[in-house]
């Protein structure tokens, strides 16, 4: 090998050293320079008579040296940078999947999870599909909203010209609210119907501001929560101090009925030690009926999970009617129970209990 080539090779040697090797950069100067020191040393070069061959391979090795500081700065320089943007990623990743996990837990706690994976997963992009409307009811109500949409689709207005007579012919048109998600709204035909309102409220009401009565309420009604989630009911609204829940919907359930009047004994339960905890003096009036709803999702601001049907109002009414600290069931409920609870006549409505 010629002296040419050796000088090359050692140059890539040392370049190797500042590149490759995971070392410190004081660790690959040590290294570099004596690796440097001792290719002069073994190389056997001889010293001619003139005295700028061996000044002249100093700057050179001092050059290369100083190129490969340069490149390690920059090859440390440009991993840091690469760590800090994997670091940046994995701690948006991180908190991208906290708010994925948040928000579920938002749009679960509005709406029962079928319908809000149907809502998620609606392909907003496509506007045929979301202008159609999927009920499941009558033809003759939907052909009733058709008509009368169609009747309400525009308002029209006319502009007054300067000499009292008619300007140009504007049309102002009702925003379509149906290109925001699909209109869909389901049958059940065995729902038990659970509605609970505080008896005594008024005069618990009477004495307190209104932070500490919401706090009270919001202790009772988390308590009511935690019962639906144990009893396996899907929980409608409150209506001030009324509690509105139902089981077998939207999913269907055999033993709806079983798990509503377990909800209503807890219920009594629950806000007995409530009166315990928070020295207070309510009870509850429960009321349960048995029929056919319609559920979905209504509304297209703030919208929520509903149900409807002339079975929702008789169970309001068998709550208004109810007695204090027992469970007003009606016939149709009764029908589901089979003998597993013991059941009193209420004297003053033939087939209630």
């Amino acid at each position: 090998m010629g002296p040419v080539a050796s000088l090359t090779t050692s140059i890539q040697v040392v370049l190797l050293i500042y590149t490759v090797i995971p070392l410190p950069l004081y660790v690959c100067i040590l290294i570099g320079v004596v690796y440097s020191l001792l290719f002069e040393l073994l190389s056997g070069s001889r010293l001619d008579s003139h005295y700028v061959k061996p000044f002249t391979k100093l700057a050179l090795h001092a050059c290369i040296h100083l190129l490969g500081v340069h490149l390690f700065i920059l090859t440390q320089i440009r991993q840091r940078k690469t760590f800090v943007k994997v670091g940046q990623s994995l701690l948006a990743k991180e908190d991208l999947e906290k708010e994925m996990v948040f928000k579920d837990q938002m749009i679960e706690s509005v709406m029962p999870k079928k319908y809000a994976e149907e809502l998620l997963n609606t392909d907003l992009r496509r506007p045929s599909a979301s202008l159609e409307s999927n009920c499941r009811t009558s033809n003759a109500t939907t052909a009733g909203r058709s008509s009368g949409a169609e009747s309400t689709a525009g308002i029209l207005a006319t502009q007054q010209g300067p000499n009292g007579g008619h300007g140009s012919l504007t049309i102002n048109t009702a925003p379509d609210y149906r290109k925001f998600r699909r209109f869909n709204m389901n049958v059940m035909p065995d729902v038990s119907i659970l509605f609970a309102d505080i008896a005594g409220f008024t005069k618990m009401s009477s004495n307190k501001s209104a932070n500490e009565l919401v706090n009270l309420l919001n202790d009772l009604f988390g308590r009511f929560d935690n019962l639906c989630r144990i009893c396996k009911l899907e929980k409608i609204s409150t209506l001030g101090d009324c509690y509105y829940c139902v089981a077998g919907c939207p999913d269907p359930q055999p033993d709806h009925a079983k798990c509503c009047v377990e909800m209503g004994l807890e219920m009594i339960k629950a806000i007995r030690q409530f009166d315990i905890d928070r020295s207070q003096n309510v009870n509850m009036r429960v009321g349960i009926h048995t029929g056919r709803v319609m559920c979905g999702i209504v509304g297209t601001k703030r919208f929520k999970f509903d149900v409807f049907s002339n079975d929702v109002d008789l169970a309001n009414d068998m709550e208004s009617s109810g007695v204090a600290g027992r469970v007003h069931i009606s016939e149709e409920t009764a029908k589901y129970l089979k003998n597993q609870y013991i059941l009193e006549d209420a004297p003053e409505y033939k087939g209630w209990y």
